[in-house]
């Protein structure tokens, strides 16, 4: 298993370093996807990871859930809310 961990881990770095950037930043549903993501990135970029939760009518379960990923993972976050803007966008 950590064999495959390495894998990924040693292709994001060079995805990474190929477009020029420092870092990587994903986005954050409070699903499993994201934290195996999170744990991911921040294994390739211990220095340079971040977590966005971009919630629009999301229960509140999800976005705990989120920021719970987040703080496992021990990756910075940022929490916006869209949902004025989505709303704006649809009327």
């Amino acid at each position: 298993m950590y064999n495959k961990i390495d894998k990924v881990v040693t292709w994001l770095r060079e995805q990474v370093y190929n477009a020029g950037a420092e870092g990587l930043v994903v986005g954050i549903s409070g699903g499993v996807d994201s934290a195996v993501v999170a744990f991911l990135i921040k294994k390739a970029f211990p220095n340079n990871s971040l977590g966005v939760i971009l919630p629009i009518k999301s229960c509140s379960k999800d976005i705990e859930d989120g920021i719970l990923s987040t703080k496992a993972c021990n990756i910075e976050y940022l929490k916006i809310d869209l949902e004025e803007e989505h709303n704006s966008i649809m009327e």
